[in-house]
């Protein structure tokens, strides 16, 4: 072991065809600037080229590789990128930890890799995506720590858990999504990915609970949908989390538990919704309101006819519900748009008018009819090109609903009287 371990004036070495394995701290601290690894190689050990000044790995093709050992490449500051082999089942901790200028890390298709292990890529700062191969079920605690370029990673459907800190100061991180195979998620697995604005937890999620500090100080995100599975919500789990404003629950809501007022300790506009104990899915129209709380239905002022399968209602009130499923709509209603009568004397242009009575929840005209309302004139015309003496008819028509309505039209009576 560390056979050339601080020979720092070894810039570059050529392994013969006979070596199967490069023990721990083989190369460690020299001035290697790139290596070939040879097919036969099938074990790297730990710490075999911690800090050296590699920028170039390359494997030979048909690598029969099937370990990298724990801190094998720790350090190793210049190195740029690296594809691993198809037949590396295991990478040990902290293998690439403070790759600081390693942009990229491939693994080839067919990957056997099992598991991400603890610290594997943590100040890995300018790594900027990684694709987590098929097959691998574990991302270890402080995994990514610190890779502040990272904006991307897939984790596979294989994934069951995700250890404490995964992710923790994953800066440029926008999104994640968690596959439903996810059982558990360490504490503080996305503290203060600043930049996440989108988390998906994939439909048929087995995950039980959010976990302590989860997405503490993750600043950017203003809602998450929690999947049915979670029954609870730990300390801090949003602590600090200053934009979220919206959190659905789509279990049944006295399933869910938290410990308030420190799971959401920092988060201050936060509603939780669809969460009966604390009463929330919250519907607004316009400057009316619906409550779903414990089995009661809370309808605001200034909402339109709501209707259950039992009952009817068009005020402020509470309307208990029985079990069952529910819908909430609101009936299409409809503007009555009149012709306004009009009386002019022979040679006088008409301007027709209309009066529109029906908006409802505070609709303005504006948002309920998109279009201009066309009056129609019936009738003669004199042949100086004048409405005759005598009653036309004014009959509107060609309103377009910005809001749902429909439309119903009165005619009226344009009267030409002589001068």
């Amino acid at each position: 072991d560390g056979l050339f371990n601080l020979a720092t004036s070894l810039t570059s070495v050529n392994i013969p065809p006979g070596v199967t394995i490069i023990k721990s701290g083989t190369f460690s601290n020299t001035k290697l600037t790139s290596i070939t690894i040879s097919a036969n190689i099938t074990s790297i050990g730990d710490s075999a080229f911690q800090g050296t000044t590699l920028t170039s790995v390359i494997f030979e093709a048909g690598s029969k590789l099937t370990s990298i050992g724990n801190y094998a490449f720790l350090g190793a500051t210049s190195l740029l990128s690296i594809t691993i082999p198809a037949s590396v089942i295991t990478i040990g901790n902290s293998a690439f930890q403070q790759t600081s200028k390693m942009t990229s890390i491939t693994f080839e298709a067919g990957s056997k890799l099992t598991s991400i292990k603890s610290s594997l890529f943590a100040g890995a700062t300018s790594l900027t995506s990684v694709n987590i191969p098929p097959g691998v079920t574990s991302i270890g605690d402080y995994a990514f720590q610190g890779a502040r370029s990272l904006t991307s990673i897939i984790i596979p459907a294989t994934v069951t858990s995700i250890g404490q800190n995964a992710f923790l100061s994953v800066l440029a991180l926008t999104s994640v999504t968690i596959p439903a195979n996810v059982t558990s998620i360490g504490p503080y697995a996305f503290n203060t990915a600043t930049a996440l604005t989108s988390i998906i937890f994939e439909a048929g999620s087995k995950l039980t609970s959010i976990p302590s500090g989860m997405f503490l100080n993750a600043t950017g995100f203003s809602s998450i949908t929690i999947p049915p599975s979670v029954t609870s919500i730990a300390s801090n789990a949003f602590q600090g989390a200053t934009s979220l404003t919206d959190v659905y629950y789509l279990g049944t809501g006295l399933s869910l538990t938290y410990e308030t007022p420190t799971s959401f300790f920092g988060a201050t506009n936060v509603t939780i919704h669809n969460y009966e104990p604390y009463l929330t899915y919250i519907m607004t129209f316009i400057d009316g309101y619906i409550q779903y709380g414990p089995a009661a239905l809370y309808v605001g002022l200034n909402i339109a006819t709501f209707k259950s399968t039992e009952a009817a209602f068009d005020q402020a009130g509470v309307f208990l519900l029985g079990t069952g499923i529910y819908a909430i709509y609101r009936e299409q209603p409809t503007i009555s748009i009149t012709a306004d009568p009009l009386l002019l004397a022979y040679s006088i242009s008409p301007s027709p008018t209309t009066t529109k009575v029906g908006m409802q929840n505070g609709d303005t005209l504006s948002q309920a009819i998109s279009s201009t309302i066309t009056t129609t004139v019936g009738g003669s015309l004199s042949s100086s090109g004048h409405y005759v003496i005598g009653d036309h008819s004014l009959t509107p028509s060609g309103a377009v609903g910005g809001l749902g309505y429909a439309f119903s039209y009165s005619s009226s009576t344009l009267t030409v009287s002589a001068k």
